[in-house]
């Protein structure tokens, strides 16, 4: 159970480049959050990856819970296809160096294209006029040492002779500054050229979607579409900054889309949010944005001036964990599927894993206690809630078996969605998934929604799961009092007594299910968790 807690201590030791300094990037680094995320990584995907070219599509959902250190490379590698790229082409870098600058390339470099027009850059210039030339447009780049800002400056001189397509793409500077911390020069450039193709490949091939915006018509095409969006979710808000004078456009425009919120939130948290765009494109640089704005709504409308608003979003000072689930829970539809798709990553793992995640657990849970459990079931949640972290707020144990208690817990999280586990004397588990919280009902059953995705599950002692979804036959959801707990109807699915010590199943026509655990059973414990 222990290896599911977040521990207090610092991840493992962090294997960097030859160009990043060990000084510096400890300054930079969150150890705790870094343990966090590798929580998230089964030592079984671990070896899986070690032994494959590229990342299952899958992995974005665990890419957006974070990457840890001592991954992140081989992950980039293979979220872009630079590991099959490398091995396709091993003297591509070499080859791209002589095109351009031929048999004499320099070493050290006076002047660097930064992929931006220089009124974006003018607003740098102003804020840090002391500040060596580099050090002014390119974010973190003081993680680099001498020759780590060298080959981020050979690599944009690659990119302006070389790419004559890029006009415009103020993310690169930054990027590429911290590929460079995990990856040597060659692997670097392999990860930007994948790219930077697979962007224009999906232009040429008509595919809208967002992965990466080279020129300044892209740019604001996406700006576009990143208002809609924010106007169908925070339009309120959107109306109160416009009162007090605050650009919302130029703001997803500049820093958010163009810069990749690179200047909004510190190194460590970048660094997750990078990795999510290597595999989903920069639809996620808008999730965040409108994340950040989301977050800050309450101290956002005590503000009268612009200036209060820049100063709240550009502070650093945010929760990651809560920005990620808060990001990623926007449902974002558009007329036009294409234009809101996100990047895809290639997929040679997808029959060895074919959904692979698994929440991180504050607490360990006795009734689904391995990993075999949270990867079979996790995966069976609504896209939107796997990101959500299950927190256990009630367990007979210790809480006793009370079903009054249980509710109570329940009524505490009721806009949060729930999970119930129940453990039989026969070591089964049966579970109950609900969207909507678990709460009292009184006599009547809770109102159903048909769109979410509420069910019933069972493992049995050979950890054999089965699912059955709220199947709209009936409106018979779920029905909570003191005398008892009842899921489905007429015949319930699961039906728990005041007293949690028997449990009744039946064939259910709510949710489609057998009956399970031979009808009646003697119950062993509850554990009820609620996701946030």
């Amino acid at each position: 159970h222990d290896r599911h807690r977040v521990p207090l201590g610092a991840a493992a030791d962090v294997q960097l480049s030859q160009f990043a300094s060990s000084e510096w990037f400890q300054k930079y680094r969150d150890p705790s959050l870094d343990a966090a995320e590798a929580l998230l990584w089964s030592p079984k995907f671990r070896g899986l990856l070690e032994n494959a070219d590229c990342a299952p599509s899958s992995l974005k959902l665990v890419v957006r819970r974070g990457v840890p250190d001592e991954l992140k490379g081989e992950v980039w590698l293979r979220a872009s296809g630079a590991s099959v790229h490398l091995r396709q082409a091993p003297g591509f870098f070499d080859e791209s160096v002589l095109r351009a600058f031929g048999e004499r390339a320099p070493t050290t470099f006076v002047n660097t294209p930064l992929c931006a027009p220089e009124g974006w850059l003018q607003e740098y210039l102003e804020q840090e006029p002391g500040a060596p030339s580099l050090c002014r447009f390119v974010n973190f780049v003081d993680v680099l040492v001498p020759d780590g800002q060298h080959a981020l400056q050979r690599i944009l001189w690659i990119v302006n002779q070389s790419y004559s397509f890029v006009e415009m793409c103020p993310v690169l500077p930054p990027l590429l500054t911290v590929l460079l911390c995990f990856l040597d020069e060659p692997q670097t450039f392999s990860v930007l050229h994948c790219m930077l193709e697979q962007a224009r490949s999906r232009v040429k091939q008509g595919e809208d979607r967002w992965y990466l915006p080279y020129n300044q018509a892209q740019l604001d095409k996406y700006t576009t579409a990143a208002m809609t969006v924010a106007r169908n979710h925070i339009a309120a808000l959107l109306s109160h900054l416009e009162r007090i004078g605050f650009d919302t456009r130029s703001w997803f425009y500049g820093r958010v889309l163009g810069d990749g919120l690179s200047r909004l939130l510190p190194l460590c948290q970048w660094t997750r949010v990078m990795s999510a765009m290597i595999s989903e494109g920069c639809k996620v640089f808008m999730r965040f944005g409108l994340a950040l704005l989301k977050v800050n709504s309450e101290a956002i409308r005590k503000c009268s001036t612009a200036a209060e608003v820049e100063n709240i979003l550009s502070s650093k000072a945010f929760d990651i964990d809560r920005l990620t689930k808060v990001a990623f829970g926007f449902q974002i539809r558009s007329s036009n599927p294409k234009a809101m798709q996100g990047g895809e990553v290639h997929d040679s793992l997808a029959g060895a894993v074919p959904l692979f995640c698994r929440p991180r657990l504050s607490e360990p849970s006795e009734a689904l206690h391995s990993d075999a459990h949270w990867e079979s079931l996790w995966q069976r949640l609504p896209a939107d809630l796997r990101i959500l972290d299950p927190k256990l707020v009630f367990t007979s144990r210790t809480d006793g078996c009370s079903l009054s208690r249980l509710l109570k817990a329940g009524e505490s999280f009721r806009s949060n969605p729930a999970m119930l586990c129940v453990q039989t004397r026969t070591q089964e588990v049966l579970g109950y998934f609900l969207c909507s919280g678990l709460y009292f009902t009184g006599s009547a059953y809770a109102q159903p929604d048909r769109s979410d995705g509420s069910f019933v599950f069972h493992f049995d002692g050979d950890l054999n799961l089965t699912v059955s979804p709220f199947t709209g036959a009936n409106d018979m959801t779920f029905l909570a009092d003191r005398d008892a707990l009842v899921v489905g109807g007429p015949q319930p699915a699961m039906r728990l007594d005041s007293d949690l010590n028997w449990g009744f199943s039946d064939a259910c026509p709510s949710y489609g299910s057998p009956a399970v655990c031979g009808g009646r059973f003697q119950i062993a414990f509850v554990e009820l968790f609620a996701l946030g």
